[in-house]
């Protein structure tokens, strides 16, 4: 302790002492040549305490201008987390063999509850390595007000690598601004207003769930899965002109035959390779894994993992390729270039590198297919336990659109906004499963958090360049000082006449807030209304829990979403209602 003290007060003439150790080794190695195992060992004993003592001195000088630079702004030092010995080993293993439960409610409520909504580690000089918040206060000014103090923490790319690299959500800076800018000019507004571009796909959906029998009941099917298929054929057609066909091995073989479409660069089972959907599969897995391990990421890899990031990488740049073929084709031909290769065939026309173009899209297509096929697997799990709100949903629903045989208003973008109780379930949905349930930054400069430490938990708290923050989403979310004594419970009606605030951030906030948003709140508002017209009701397999969360990349439901669906009298199984108006 002396010591510390000693090089906080005196950094100078630490400095001068480590100059002359340096100085006098120097010499006597010119003087007294090393000719000996024994000199040897010296000099490798020399440089494992020097560089130790130099960081110890860097991080003593860094502990003066940064408590200068607390008292300065009126700060207290934020309360503090218990560093046991090998603490940090400890609690990785906890993250990654946490024997069942639930992660979320068991380990991270009870370490906020225990320590307050903002805590951090420090060093040994008393400063913030990491801090951790769930008050919507701090969220709010890391995400948004004083978002230039920040920027994204590296584990997002570590944890995707080596996809997706220098995409929209792994840059930073004049990269990140020039590519936002860019997908923002390309991504189609046509598609988030006329979702009725999904209904494809959606059919596939249906197909996928299979025949009711004699009472209009199915098998037990687990939605989950089915939507996370679905999901990822919508991302795949969107992003890049072409599905992966992900539902085809959820159909009856006899209608695969009868449906299926010829798509040269989807693998395929037969050659024994990796296919699309089983490589994302993969690949999500070891995300899950590596997003633990944090700095770590690397000990979770595989050949297995390569594999399935080449076959989503290979998948791509084929794609890639034909676009600028049909692009090159069409200048020299004079003709109109095709627009059948979806964002891929915008982003053609004004990137000439089709590495970038695949970092872009496959960032985006990562992130959107979690969304929206975990999103809509939440709603429906939720209904399973809920019949009231399934039989309230489904009113609203029909009592809009009508139902398949006899269709009323269009489903659109601003007809499904216009119905207040599918929204508000939505929005439950999203408070109470946010699928970022952490998001991550890095302090660029000394700065400055409203709330975190004193008798109150109010007074501000300082926080040093380069230290980590998380801001837990999912518990923010479940605040009773935000939401009320039933904020653990799922209750839509609490929406009704409330305005959206920095407590509630389940697609981020601030200039980095989710650029898909839009367009995944349509698909899931779409693809809800067309399974209520499909379905009247819903029930669970017993012993079967829906409600147990699973926190992989994205919070999801743990167990699947099993139930069976009652076809409703009034539906057409191979009928695909888009409009009242085009059925006239």
């Amino acid at each position: 302790m002396g010591l510390i003290l000693l090089v906080q007060k005196w950094p100078f003439v630490a400095m001068l002492v480590l100059t002359a150790v340096l100085g006098s080794f120097t010499w006597l190695m010119l003087v007294r040549p090393i000719h000996s195992s024994a000199a040897l060992l010296t000099i490798s004993v020399y440089i494992l305490a020097i560089r130790p003592f130099h960081k110890f001195l860097v991080a003593a000088r860094r502990s003066k201008t940064f408590s200068e630079f607390a008292k300065s702004k009126n700060c207290v030092k934020a309360p503090a987390l218990p560093t046991p010995f090998l603490g940090a080993i400890r609690y990785k293993i906890k993250l990654l063999l946490y024997p069942g439960g639930d992660l979320l409610d068991d380990v991270f409520a009870k370490k906020y509850e225990r320590y307050g909504p903002t805590h951090a580690l420090h060093d040994r000089f008393g400063v913030p390595k990491v801090i951790h918040t769930v008050d919507p206060v701090n969220i709010n000014v890391i995400l948004r007000s004083r978002a230039e103090d920040w920027c994204p923490a590296k584990g997002r790319a570590n944890t995707m690598y080596p996809l997706a690299q220098e995409g929209l959500l792994n840059s930073e800076g004049e990269a990140w601004m020039r590519n936002r800018k860019l997908i923002l000019r390309h991504i189609n507004t046509k598609r988030v207003k006329d979702v009725r571009e999904a209904e494809p796909d959606v059919q596939l959906l249906f197909d996928a769930i299979g025949p009711a029998d004699s009472n209009g009941w199915t098998e037990t099917v687990d939605l989950l899965d089915l939507f996370h298929r679905m999901s990822l054929d919508m991302s795949t057609t969107y992003l890049l002109g072409t599905s992966a066909n992900a539902q085809f091995s959820g159909i009856a073989a006899r209608k695969r035959e009868a449906i299926m479409l010829d798509y040269s660069l989807v693998p395929s089972k037969r050659d024994r390779e990796m296919t699309y959907e089983e490589a994302y599969d993969v690949v999500r897995n070891y995300f899950s894994w590596r997003s633990k391990l944090g700095s770590k990421y690397w000990l979770a890899d595989s050949p297995r993992y390569r594999k399935a990031c080449s076959t989503l990488n290979e998948f791509a740049d084929g794609l890639i390729k034909r676009a600028m073929d049909n692009r090159s084709n069409c200048q020299t031909s004079g003709e109109p270039a095709s627009s059948k290769y979806g964002l891929i065939d915008s982003l053609v026309k004004e990137i000439g590198d089709p590495v970038h173009i695949r970092n872009l899209v496959m960032d985006l297509f990562i992130a959107g297919q979690n969304m929206t096929g975990t999103m809509v697997a939440w709603v429906f799990a939720q209904l399973s336990v809920n019949a009231d709100l399934f039989v309230r949903l489904r009113a609203e629903v029909l009592d809009k659109f009508g139902t398949e045989e006899a269709p009323r208003d269009a489903l659109t973008w601003d007809n499904l906004q216009s119905c207040s109780f599918m929204q508000n379930v939505i929005r439950e949905t999203l408070r109470m499963y946010p699928l970022l349930a952490n998001i991550g930054r890095i302090a660029k400069c000394d700065t400055v958090l409203p709330r975190g430490d004193g008798t109150d938990g109010l007074q501000p708290i300082a926080v040093p360049t380069g230290c980590a923050v998380t801001c837990n989403i999912y518990l923010t979310h479940r605040r009773t000082e935000e939401w009320g004594e039933d904020a653990w419970e799922f209750k839509p009606d609490r929406w009704i006449g409330r305005k959206l605030g920095p407590e509630f951030a389940p697609f981020g906030a601030g200039p980095r807030v989710c650029i898909g948003q839009q367009l995944t709140m349509s698909e899931i508002s779409f693809v809800i209304a067309r399974m209520m017209q499909r379905f009247s009701e819903m029930r669970t397999p017993e012993g079967q829990d829906n409600l147990t969360k699973g926190y992989r990349v994205v919070v999801a439901p743990k167990n699947g979403v099993k139930v069976q669906l009652r076809l409703a009298r009034d539906s057409t199984p191979h009928k695909s209602p888009l409009s009242g108006a085009e059925q006239a």
